[in-house]
């Protein structure tokens, strides 16, 4: 068992030959925006169009939890799409742990 606090969570997705690791963690000031950090940069810095960060925020966004978390993913291998299936991916299994009612 691993020392960990109970708002953080991690998880590895994989699209194709990409693999992004995915961190979560609770957001503690609800007035502050949520960070979203993808190799040390923003999202919109990574993933400069549209579509890739949609694909990326959909999970976060189907469960209504877009703003509770944190983000911090390493991700690498596989084109610019491919990474981006493997983030969301990575989001996907990361808010199954922290609830396994979102599974549905």
């Amino acid at each position: 068992m691993t020392n960990r606090p109970s708002n953080y969570f991690e998880a590895i997705g994989k699209r194709k030959t990409a693999a992004a690791r995915v961190r979560l963690i609770a957001h503690k000031n609800k007035k502050e925006e949520a960070s979203f950090l993808i190799n040390d940069k923003t999202l919109k810095e990574y993933f400069s169009g549209l579509e890739l960060q949609e694909t990326v925020f959909s999970p976060l966004k189907e469960t209504n939890l877009l703003n509770l978390f944190n983000v911090s993913v390493k991700v690498k291998g596989g084109g610019v799409t491919s990474q981006a299936g493997a983030v969301r991916h990575g989001i996907a299994k990361a808010l199954i742990l922290f609830d396994i009612e979102l599974r549905k």
